[in-house]
């Protein structure tokens, strides 16, 4: 057959020549570059494969696939480096880009070819190389190649739509390719239309389980008999995408309509089958099940519990990605920015780490500052302890400032302190720098510290605790402070998370583990959200009894409704959510809260932007609120009233400071009427399926006034969820005061001349972005909530404008 395409091709006036050779031996290599006299041009077309799964794998089996795409290339390249080419084409396939189960070598070794192609390029440019190159990324072919079964051609169509090349269609893109001036690119050849969909078939439950056994042996390219039904399925070999692979050939198979998400239910194929046979099998209609309706409280006691148990928010503060203060943040988030950005200069190990040279993040411009006279440390303490240490203790001691509080005035108080951290980069880069351990080395990097410092400094003698729950942690801090204040353990609590990004480890780390969106870009629930962002920040609040508050005169920005916390269990991993656990939170702190599911017009949710996990925390939000509609005898809801948003869009996630940051954004929206939008939303992500429920993501400022109800989500990814329910608050009529036009005495004091200017402007500019402040009780919280320093100043007003000029 060969010898007839040989005389075929000659019949053109060309001379076709066909040598036995080994491109992986150098010596047959430039025996066929001598052998071709005056060359003009290469075209490298070799390629073997040894399908099967990595971790089944000989070391000979995968050298055998990269030596004719590796060192092949190589030997051609440095054959052919004296010759005056036109080209040199290298035949790729779509798989270096995309990957394929079972074929990690063959995909690594296609991706080494588009790399040397730029390489190789580039060094053209140079005048080191001769020749136009270009590595083309191949699908399959209609005729030759390498070959599939009708099975596989058929599943190309029904998965992705893909047809094998034609010949002539190849050949028009690679002289496309060689003009184009890219050094690679990929070719696919598209169905004009969709396959056509199965019609819907009753599942049998004597045959599920062989299907899926069928299936599952396909993609983990074992034997049907090696596929164990219990096994978690992630344990078993699946990932994400070959979860959503299987879900599509279920709904081939039956004429279903299943979102992946219902996977993150079901751990297992046996599960699955179970599932399967429930919901769609010969006794029920292939139908979406309702919700388990579980017992309500009685409505009385929910509502006096809840009156009892409400906690007041009375300060906050924080530095977050792009501001250094609450205010500076309300304005850029209220504007829809993006706040992530390349690192800043002085994170000298991010840039030179390979893995972090180029990396974006939501970054703090400074976490170095530090006041070591104010907080009585000393600079060698100071110089050992975690910036995170250092950064909440200031954020701290703002919170208590906004409460109307003296930081002193709490010393000998049962203040608790609950703080959500996880990281301990600082740690590593001690470690990187050969730092020795002294004596403040163990006090600088405990987590434990961290919160007993902020207790120590303040003299708090209330409960001093570190939360570490991943990405849940300040939320978990936030649900603890409440139950510690309804126990009575406290009077007061401070409650709050930090995280900073100070080692390229736990990058390398997420991004080896699929995580981060390789653009920086986090898109909630968009069709492109394909990972998250990482950020840092620090925010605290000061919680109080609702009772107390109001009593004491206490500005209140919101009240804490219901709180919630548990975990996924058994889910599909480890690391996989649970949009069950996930519903249940929602629904016990939403029981807690004893509001009206209608009343609730906004979530800020956990919101990654993870092509699974956003849509796996909707199904959780749906399953929810159905059940919660169904409880107050409801019907379901008509039209959508619950905004969903994520300030993860805007500063990245911040890890175990993500439920703080969230909290914030949700409390300033509160105080100022609007809720911002969440950014970087174009189109669905389309296994979010919205219709027919209360929810709409918000992608624009809306006013949002009058007696509002929110929820907060936090998820970590170890499988802690936590929820915690929010509610505007309006201070009581109590009367005229007597006080409004009257002139007021506003008295600042600082430790320096320039911190004194300092604070008199900050505080205009806070004046000014107040939604109506009082001067009255501005003027009050300055003469009896601030510690007095040598430095001060005083002047009367009689409204804020006249105060601001």
């Amino acid at each position: 057959a060969a010898a007839a395409r040989i005389v075929a091709l000659n019949r053109g006036g060309t001379t076709a020549e066909y040598h036995r050779a080994d491109v992986t031996r150098e010596e047959d290599v430039r025996r066929l570059v001598a052998a071709a006299g005056n060359l003009h041009g290469v075209v490298h077309a070799a390629g073997v494969t040894r399908d099967a799964l990595a971790v089944r794998k000989t070391p000979q089996e995968m050298a055998e696939v990269l030596a004719p795409k590796v060192t092949g290339t190589r030997l051609l390249d440095e054959a052919t480096a004296d010759r005056d080419l036109d080209f040199f084409v290298l035949f790729s396939s779509v798989v270096g880009e995309t990957g394929n189960p079972g074929q990690a070598d063959y995909a690594t070794a296609n991706a080494f070819l588009d790399a040397f192609a730029a390489w190789r390029e580039e060094r053209r440019t140079r005048g080191d190389r001769p020749g136009r190159t270009v590595s083309v990324g191949w699908p399959l072919w209609a005729d030759g190649g390498m070959t599939v079964d009708e099975s596989t051609r058929a599943l190309f169509a029904r998965r992705w739509r893909m047809a094998p090349l034609p010949t002539a269609t190849g050949l028009d893109a690679l002289g496309r390719g060689l003009a184009s001036g890219e050094p690679s690119f990929l070719v696919v050849e598209t169905l004009t239309a969709p396959p056509a969909a199965a019609t819907t078939t009753e599942v049998a439950g004597r045959d599920v389980r062989a299907v899926l056994r069928r299936m599952a042996s396909e993609f983990l390219l074992v034997d049907e008999g090696e596929v164990a039904l219990d096994d978690d399925l992630m344990d078993s070999g699946f990932d994400s995408i070959s979860l959503s692979e299987l879900i599509n050939q279920v709904n081939e198979e039956y004429g279903l309509d299943l979102l992946p998400t219902v996977l993150f239910e079901c751990a297992s194929l046996e599960a699955f089958a179970r599932y399967l046979e429930e919901h769609h099998g010969a006794s029920r209609p292939a139908a979406v099940p309702a919700p388990v309706v579980q017992p309500a409280e009685d409505a009385t006691k929910a509502s006096d519990a809840t009156d009892a148990g409400a906690v007041a928010v009375i300060g906050m503060a924080g530095t977050l990605p792009g501001a250094a203060d609450l205010a500076g943040f309300w304005q850029r988030v209220e504007a829809g920015e993006d706040l992530v950005g390349p690192a800043p200069a002085d994170r000298l190990e991010l840039h030179a780490h390979p893995d972090t040279a180029g990396v974006r993040g939501g970054f703090l411009d400074d976490v170095a500052a530090f006041d070591t006279e104010l907080f009585r440390t000393s600079p060698a303490e100071a110089a050992l302890m975690d910036p995170q240490q250092r950064l909440f203790l200031q954020t701290v001691w703002r919170a208590v400032e906004d409460s109307g509080h003296r930081p002193d005035e709490l010393a000998g108080s049962d203040t608790g302190l609950f703080v959500g951290v996880s990281t301990t980069d600082y740690a590593d880069l001690l470690r990187l720098h050969g730092t020795p351990v002294q004596a403040h080395t163990a006090s600088g990097i405990a987590h434990s510290i961290l919160a007993n410092r902020v207790s120590h400094v303040l003299d708090l003698r209330g409960p001093s605790e570190a939360v570490d729950t991943a990405c849940s942690s300040s939320l978990v801090a936030l649900h603890r402070a409440v139950r510690a204040l309804a126990a009575g353990d406290c009077s007061l609590a401070v409650a709050g998370g930090v995280s900073l990004l100070l080692s390229p480890g736990l990058f390398t780390a997420f991004r080896q583990s699929g995580m981060l969106s390789p653009d920086g870009v986090c898109r909630t629930f968009d069709r492109d959200a394909d990972g998250y962002v990482r950020g840092e920040g620090v925010g605290a609040v000061v919680l109080k009894p609702l009772a107390a508050a109001e009593a004491d005169g206490d500005h209140i920005y919101a009240v804490v409704r219901g709180t919630a916390v548990n975990h996924g269990g058994r889910a599909a991993s480890l690391t996989a959510p649970n949009p069950d656990a996930q519903a249940q939170v929602l629904l016990r702190a939403y029981r807690e809260a004893g509001v009206d599911p209608r009343d609730v017009s906004a979530v800020e949710a956990h919101g990654t932007g993870t092509r699974l996990g956003d849509p796996v925390e909707a199904e959780g939000l749906k399953k929810a609120f159905a059940t919660l509609y169904e409880e107050a005898g409801l019907p379901p809801a008509a039209n959508p009233h619950i905004a969903l948003g994520s300030v993860k869009t805007n500063i990245g996630h911040l890890e175990a400071a993500a439920g703080v940051a969230g909290l914030l954004k949700t409390l300033l929206a509160l105080r100022h009427g609007v809720l911002p939008p969440s950014i970087h939303y174009g189109e669905p992500n389309p296994y979010l399926r919205l219709d027919g429920t209360p929810f709409f993501v918000n992608d624009r400022p809306r006013r949002w006034t009058g007696d509002r109800i929110a929820g907060v989500s936090s998820f970590g990814f170890g499988g802690t969820n936590a929820h915690v329910v929010l509610g505007s608050y309006t201070r009581p009529e109590t009367g005229p005061a007597g006080t409004t036009g009257e002139p007021q005495l506003l008295i600042l004091s600082a430790r320096s001349a320039r911190a004194l200017r300092e604070y008199a402007a900050s505080l205009a500019t806070d004046l000014e972005r107040t939604p109506e402040p009082d001067l009255a009780r501005v003027a009050y919280t300055l003469q009896v909530g601030r510690i007095p320093y040598r430095h001060r100043a005083a002047l009367v007003a009689a409204s804020v404008p006249e105060a601001v000029r």
